[in-house]
């Protein structure tokens, strides 16, 4: 008698909240259901040492953002790669476009993003360059009044290990950084096949920093390829996929807990709009 073959259980897949993947019908219902929440991955494309990808800081970001999105449902545009990476520009694949047009294309993209229902952005930055141009566009925005409200979140505000994390102090210290053991660790988990920790071999100590400006008591524009001309901070050498399912679990945790404080969030919009109406110099009474 023949045996019966079982058929194997399907897995219910895991909603995807991932803007192109929805049809036009279900991307209304969708921004229904996140609450008016998108998160736009700010990433880049830049040289991380020889052993990693140039879209490390995108990849990483947009995976961490679909992950956070999962736990707290929010539209996750594509990433973003139009972001600050001037001092990258002697690194073949780096694309480093001028600030004036990366700050007017954020603007017509959040403006866009506003329009189809999603009215309170957050932006999440993947890249340490990007910093102080998003810090830039957080203040543009209180040039005028905007449909939308914006979040920013920084590297600090997710990214950095902290007292009480599992994996905080185990790295010894010049270990992590751009393309360190923190990053490669990332990468191993998300995107094995991006990552050959064997080519380190070739240049072992490429990750120190010089110091080149050690003697010098102001900021200089140049501090980054003075310390790293190499485009790699750090040591990945011990870097691992256990490292990398520990970090992704800590960020994505932090990212998911921000997006629904934001879904909560009544104070931005009504401070922006008392803001607003102060400007226009005895319109509206002072505040309480």
């Amino acid at each position: 008698m023949p045996k019966i073959r079982k058929r194997a259980s399907r897995r219910t897949p895991t909603r995807s909240w991932r803007w192109e993947e929805f049809s036009e019908p279900g991307f209304k219902q969708a921004v229904r259901s996140a609450k008016g929440v998108c998160i736009v991955p700010m990433g880049i494309l830049e040289r991380h040492g020889e052993h990693m990808p140039l879209g490390t800081d995108m990849l990483c970001a947009h995976a961490l953002s679909i992950r956070a999105a999962e736990r707290e449902p929010a539209i996750v545009f594509p990433p973003h790669i139009l972001g600050q990476i001037q001092e990258h520009k002697h690194w073949a694949g780096a694309i480093a476009i001028r600030t004036e047009l990366a700050l007017l294309v954020l603007e017509n993209l959040c403006d866009e993003i506003a329009r189809n229902g999603c009215r309170k952005i957050i932006l999440l930055n993947g890249h340490g360059g990007n910093e102080s141009l998003l810090n830039l566009f957080g203040w543009k925005k209180l040039e005028k009044p905007r449909p939308y409200t914006l979040y920013i979140l920084r590297l600090a505000d997710y990214y950095k290990l902290r007292p009480g994390d599992p994996m905080h102090g185990k790295f010894a210290p010049g270990t992590d950084g751009h393309g360190g053991i923190d990053e490669a660790s990332l990468m191993m988990a998300l995107r094995p096949d991006l990552v050959d920790l064997a080519t380190l071999a070739r240049h072992p100590h490429s990750g120190r920093a010089r110091r080149r400006f050690a003697h010098l008591p102001a900021y200089s524009p140049m501090w980054w390829y003075a310390d790293f001309p190499d485009a790699y901070s750090g040591d990945a050498r011990l870097a691992s996929v256990a490292i990398g399912d520990q970090l992704i679990e800590t960020y994505v945790g932090r990212v998911a807990a921000a997006i629904a404080a934001i879904k909560r969030d009544r104070t931005a919009a009504k401070l922006e709009a008392e803001f607003f109406a102060r400007c226009e110099h005895g319109s509206a009474k002072r505040p309480r």
